[in-house]
């Protein structure tokens, strides 16, 4: 026990944190003021009895948690997941890219009739419409939602961006620009369809704990690399894998 105690005040251990802490209790019974023959060996039952209880708790513990559930929101992704899960996201990100690249058609509307990139009343008529419609698909309104308010900020990203670059260069009107409500909207409105569509697809995957690390299918080609960035952060930043919500098709029946 000396040469163990030792090892630990010479920071010569392993970087066994079990193996540590046993060290650590074991040198404050240790330096104890006048221990008692019993002393010595009813210290090291009760270091190693308070290592074992520990260790039944951590153990318990993480075969009783949530995330370990399979088929539920949080169960991890097994290793060999990854690709398959890249490949079944790879059309709800491409989808992503062409939503981001079409922004600039609408910089190139608002620029030509002077119009402010901000419009709260669109975009709360976006987000209404987004809720119902994640509600007659199975999807969680309230993740939806939070996945196209980083759409449109993405997209406001591209707007600002190409602004500051057209008042930098004096840019005159664009020739032949499509409308922007009769022509932009409509299209955008389909390719969120489209959008809702592929969640619901692969809901399966979204949910899962570790479906942001398969994001090797979504590294799609963009003029845009910083707004692409933000308006994937919905499938990084593991809010799907929380909302305990399924599509109705993957929902167990009553």
């Amino acid at each position: 026990m000396s040469l163990f105690v030792e090892a630990l005040q010479t920071d010569t251990l392993p970087q066994s944190p079990w193996l540590r802490t046993l060290a650590r209790c074991l040198l404050k019974s240790r330096n104890s003021a006048a221990p008692s023959r019993l002393s010595k060996p009813l210290s090291l039952l009760t270091c190693t009895s308070f290592l074992l209880i520990a260790g039944f708790a951590t153990s318990a513990q993480s075969q009783t948690s949530p995330s370990s559930v399979a088929g539920q929101p949080g169960t991890a992704l097994p290793a060999s997941a990854d690709l398959e899960g890249g490949r079944r996201l790879a059309p709800l990100c491409d989808l992503i890219a062409q939503r981001v690249a079409y922004m600039e058609q609408v910089s190139k509307s608002k620029w030509n009739t002077k119009s402010s990139i901000e419009d709260p009343e669109r975009e709360q008529k976006i987000l209404a419409d987004v809720a119902v419609k994640a509600r007659e698909l199975g999807l969680s309104p309230q993740w939806v939602q939070h996945f196209f308010r980083l759409q449109m900020e993405a997209s406001k990203q591209v707007q600002y961006q190409l602004f500051a670059e057209w008042h930098e260069t004096s840019q005159a009107q664009f020739p032949e620009v499509l409308d922007l409500k009769t022509a932009i909207r409509p299209r955008l409105d389909s390719l969120d369809d489209k959008i809702l569509a592929a969640m619901k697809a692969n809901w399966s995957t979204l949910s899962l704990r570790g479906a942001n690390q398969q994001l090797q299918g979504c590294e799609v080609p963009t003029k845009f690399p910083k707004a692409m960035a933000f308006a994937l952060t919905p499938l990084t930043d593991r809010s799907s894998e929380t909302t305990g919500i399924a599509p109705a098709s993957t929902r167990a029946k009553p």
